[in-house]
């Protein structure tokens, strides 16, 4: 379905002027009708007449009276105040090009399916569409529409079609009319082409037509009996009128002759403007086409005819199942779904077999579990499941529940260790790290949140809390154990090497620590016990012993893995351990994978005293003071995030670190150049710069697309100068998103069977065994399955191997989420490339999102690869999931920190832009979403510098003042009145943060704190091996952190938001 802009009176009038039609006027029988309770409210039923459709179209009512007031506005070129009136918006249903053939050659029925298919899509839009304005919000109306019907298109080929002309009025439920919004009606007209789709596949098929599926992810169907070449030549058409009324312009000529009569003219190929095409000449036409490809259209008629009503009948499942499919799939990734992409998703699946209103019931109460949350004021209706809702709020509840917290250590002994550590190393804290330590060492409370914006040295800041440990506590027989969880291996990594303990994924940690495991080790009593990267840690259990699970960049986790993480606590602590657990991560960066978000949530419970917290605000990380003012600013909170970007903007325009360049491959040149001129330079860093090494340079892109084109073209470019060789060519695989249909799919990708995940935290197999790789061998569209095939070995109990190949079939909703698809693509690689590694390997140490250049490489693909605080060797034969990293997208490079950044940022532009004459036609895969979020993440890895590239400066302003949420359903209103008390605003955190910071100075620095340091020191010196506080060799500092580490963090989408149930 195609969408019009607004369209005036006079314009829509000419819906029934010569131009608009080939095969007669909407007067003809059949040709015109009135849809929709708001119409029929009017007395407008049954065929269009001129008369009322023009009056409506002026805002009256068919029997006089106003229906819609008129707007206002202001005349472009006269400034004077003049009435505006919108009539309504055009929507165009168009049928394949089958059905249009079979339609002209005579075949009864699928004018019928057609119109069935509308009428059935103007009755969902009506309930869920039809809005007008109301106290601010979208309220639901009745509809006022005119159906136009086509047989043919401007270029006089076969082409079904109407034209549904949404009238500029929605009848209230006080019997009144308001405007309509359309706001909804152009976000989703693809969605409502797909459902017209859909729906006619089911119409044609309940007539005894057989229909086929040609692709599911855009539900393109055709007719089948239609031959494919009267399909090619009536569609190649098209471009060959095309062509010919282009050269007509160049040459200059028929200039007064009407668009439409124009392609009439080219169609015809006959220069005569004056001769109207008439019935007769357009069925002679029309025969021809089909004697050209050897048909004729009796023949197709009968043929269709004679197949009508003996298509194969295959048993269709409830349209329930289809929607359980939808949900399962998105709400993997959200806990609250649109409404629209719910039964987008649905449509897929189902691929033609149900009817449209079989699948909104379904939607509406039909399906098990699923529910209806509300809507926004926009009028998008918002759904999600029984089982997320009592997910996320059971996780809060038992998040509030945790025992409070015995300490092992107090505030003042802390205090003493801190301001020596100050003192002998000449390191100061900020208040927010001074917090996270108090908090994680020496807090009340069984979670501990710390909350930090980017480069604030969240990470950096736990290795106090190890020395603390090892240098103070383990004297005294007392021991602060760490256990290091992180989303993902390059993260995890970086939190070993802050910590200096092992750590590892969530992921790894679930499969090696299922929470059954502990019951089982309480029932054989064994001490509980936790395995972490291969390593066994026993969990003490004595006085003077406490144990934190941290998890580093939580805004990562998912309501289903907090609920199995609130697990293992609670059964560590059933086997007596004193265990809290120690949250850490940033809010407005990137969207997590997973479905549900705790950080708004936690956040207010911190600020309320529920928890213990930190707001970690000094940022660090830059070394520029420009650079430093702009960070700080993207991430204020006492004013609206899209004003923080929009400032950031004009400091960088300021800066002369923003440029625009409309033309795409211009811009393209100009970021390669930049990266090259900045990659060449010598590094801003001491250290760096007296070893000789290069500027530390990232690259970031908002797509894949433009990633690979951008990877292409600098490596191309450092061939040429001679700075790497051209290289050899190697196979890799490349992560795939797989979708819900076969589409997503190719013929030799390979597929891992990663089985799901049990309550308990246990992999459960799915399809084959856990870790299975098969390859794609076959793709059925139209039942929408993937054959897959792969090969085992076994024994028998003689001892004898044996080989087995399997071949299975899956459908493809049912895959995803269960298994990981990958293709193979080729690379060249030479000495010097700059790679990125895409897959974790624990055998080989090897984490995802880790950067390097290749320092070795020779033909047979054996390489070392220099990841910065190591070396490994790599067998490309083996491992091949590794690309080239000149550019990486803004997700990838979460964590960053490098000297220079720059950011390819272009975006959509507006209809009314236009490129200059003779550039480039962009790619659509190169626009991506330039949201607050990923400008924060961009500008914010850099320490010096930064720059940014787009298209249009205006575009990209309206694109970052979007700000990535993730959804939860513990919205608002619903979330507070689980709470005691009433929340104190955001704008009191800095503040309470003060005073926590000042309470714990009166501790350790009041009247007591002279006896309580002497007491101290007294202890310490009884002790049989003094305490031996380490000198300045052992400096703390930030991290070192490559630009491939992954992070996806987002504020809560709909969280202090209430719906309208």
């Amino acid at each position: 379905m195609t969408l019009s802009r607004g369209m005036t009176a006079g314009h829509a009038g000419g819906y029934f002027s010569r131009e608009d039609y080939y095969l007669g006027g909407a007067e003809e029988p059949g040709a015109s009708l009135w849809c929709g309770k708001g119409a029929e409210a009017l007395g407008l039923t049954g065929p269009v007449s001129p008369e009322d459709f023009r009056a409506v179209c002026r805002g009256e009512s068919p029997g006089g009276g106003t229906l819609v007031v008129s707007g206002h506005g202001r005349d472009p070129k006269t400034s004077e105040l003049i009435e505006v009136r919108r009539a309504g918006n055009d929507a165009t249903f168009s049928a394949p090009k089958s059905v249009s053939i079979a339609y002209v050659a005579g075949v009864q029925g699928v004018k019928e399916a057609h119109d069935a298919a509308v009428l059935s899509v103007l009755d969902h839009i009506e309930q869920h569409y039809c809005h007008y304005r109301h106290a601010g919000r979208a309220a639901s109306g009745e509809l006022v529409a005119a159906k136009f019907d086509h047989a043919t298109s401007r270029s006089v080929d076969p082409q079904l079609h109407s034209h549904v002309f949404l009238v500029n009025a929605v009848r209230t439920p006080d019997g009144s009319f308001r405007a309509n919004t359309t706001d909804l009606f152009f976000k989703n007209q693809k969605l409502l082409g797909r459902l017209y789709r859909q729906a006619l596949s089911r119409e044609l098929a309940d007539r005894g037509f057989q229909v086929t599926v040609k692709d599911r992810s855009e539900m393109y169907i055709e007719l089948k009996g239609v031959d494919p070449a009267l399909i090619d030549h009536f569609s190649t058409r098209r471009k060959q009128i095309d062509r010919q009324v282009e050269e007509w312009q160049a040459e200059g000529l028929f200039a007064g002759v009407p668009h439409a009569r124009l392609y009439e003219m080219a169609a015809l190929e006959t220069r005569d403007p004056k001769r109207a095409i008439t019935k007769e000449e357009l069925a002679r036409y029309f025969r021809q086409g089909f004697e050209v490809c050897g048909a004729s259209m009796d023949g197709v008629r009968l043929d269709l005819e004679q197949e009508h009503g003996t298509a194969v009948q295959r048993e269709v499942s409830d349209a329930s199942r289809a929607v359980a499919l939808a949900v399962r799939d998105l709400t993997e990734r959200e806990a609250v779904v649109d409404r629209a992409k719910l039964l987008d998703q649905a449509v897929r699946i189902s691929g033609g077999e149900h009817a449209l209103a079989e699948l909104d019931a379904a939607i509406d109460g039909g399906t098990e579990g699923v529910f209806k949350v509300g809507r926004d004021a926009f009028g998008r209706e918002f759904y999600s499941t029984k089982e997320m809702m009592e997910l996320e709020a059971r996780n809060l509840e038992r998040i509030r529940a945790l025992p409070s917290f015995q300490s092992s250590t107090s505030p003042p002994d802390l205090n003493w260790f801190l301001e020596r550590v100050a003192e002998e190393e000449g390191r100061t804290f900020t208040a927010g790290q001074t917090a996270e330590l108090y908090n994680e060492l020496t807090g009340k409370h069984g979670m501990t949140f710390s909350l930090g914006d980017p480069g604030t040295a969240k990470t950096s800041t736990l290795e106090l809390v190890e020395r603390y440990n090892e240098e103070v506590l383990r004297h005294f027989c007392q021991e602060h154990l760490s256990i290091n969880l992180a989303y993902t291996g390059k993260a995890a990594r970086e939190l070993s090497l802050a910590t200096g303990r092992p750590a590892c994924t969530i992921h790894s940690f679930e499969n090696a620590n299922p929470a059954s495991k502990f019951d089982l080790q309480r029932q054989n009593g064994e001490p509980p016990m936790v395995t972490v990267r291969g390593e066994k840690i026993f969990i003490p259990t004595e006085p003077g012993t406490q144990v934190v699970i941290r998890v580093d960049e939580a805004g990562f986790l998912g309501a289903r893995q907090t609920a199995r993480l609130l697990d293992v606590v609670e059964e560590l602590q059933k086997s007596g351990a004193w265990v809290k657990l120690h949250l850490l991560g940033d809010a407005k960066q990137m969207q997590g994978i997973q479905a549900g978000n705790l950080l708004a949530p936690l956040r207010e419970l911190g600020e309320r005293g529920e928890i213990d917290y930190a707001h970690l605000t000094e940022i660090l990380r830059q070394r520029d003071p420009g650079l430093l003012q702009i960070a700080r600013g993207l991430n204020r909170e006492d004013r609206l995030l899209a004003q923080n970007a929009r400032e950031a903007l004009g400091l960088l325009e300021k800066r002369r670190e923003l440029v625009e360049l409309p033309e795409p491959g211009a811009l393209r040149d100009a970021v390669v150049k930049h990266y090259l001129e900045e990659s060449r330079k010598p590094s801003q860093l001491p250290e760096r710069e007296a070893a000789g090494e290069s500027r530390q340079v990232l690259l970031l892109t908002t797509t894949n697309a433009a990633r690979r084109e951008l990877n292409l073209e600098i490596r191309q470019a450092r061939v040429l100068s001679g700075e790497i060789a051209e290289g050899n060519s190697f196979p890799v695989l490349a992560p795939v998103r797989q979708g819900v249909t076969v589409e997503g799919y190719q013929i030799g990708d390979s597929v891992l069977f990663t089985g799901t995940r049990r309550a308990d935290g246990q992999m459960e197999r799915w399809g084959a065994r856990l870790n299975t790789e098969a390859k794609v061998t076959g793709i059925d569209r139209e039942r929408n399955l993937v054959q897959v095939t792969y090969s085992f070995h076994t024994k028998k109990r003689g001892g004898r191997d044996l080989s087995r190949t399997v071949t299975k079939q899956f459908s493809a909703a049912e895959m995803a989420g269960k298994t990981m698809l990958y293709r193979e693509e080729e690379r060249n690689f030479a000495v010097g490339d700059r790679v990125v590694l895409l897959k974790n390997d624990a055998k080989l140490d090897l984490q995802n999102g880790a950067m390097g250049v290749i320092g070795e490489l020779d033909e047979r693909g054996r390489a070392l690869v220099d990841l910065g605080d190591r070396k490994v060797e790599l067998d490309l034969a083996r491992y091949r999931h590794l690309d080239h990293a000149y550019a990486v997208t803004v997700h990838k490079s979460q964590g960053s920190t490098v000297e220079h950044s720059i950011l390819y940022a272009p975006v959509h532009p507006r209809r009314e832009e236009t490129l200059p004459s003779g550039a480039e036609l962009p790619s659509p895969e190169q626009y991506g979403k330039a949201s607050f979020n990923a400008l924060n993440v961009s500008l914010t890895r850099a320490q010096f510098g930064t720059r940014v590239f787009t298209n249009s400066v205006e575009g990209l302003t309206r694109s970052v003042e979007t700000v990535d949420e993730k959804t939860t359903t513990l919205a608002g209103e619903s979330y507070r009145e689980k709470l005691t008390e009433k929340g104190r605003p955001v704008q009191e955190t800095v503040r309470q943060l003060g005073d926590k910071i000042g309470e714990l100075e009166q501790i350790v620095r009041g009247p007591k704190a002279a006896h309580v340091r002497s007491q101290a020191e007294k202890d310490f010196a009884s002790m049989s091996k003094p305490l031996q506080i380490p000198g300045p060799a052992r400096v703390v500092t930030p991290v070192p952190k490559g630009p491939e580490r992954e992070l996806e963090l987002t504020l809560p989408r709909g969280f202090d938001r209430g719906f309208e149930k």
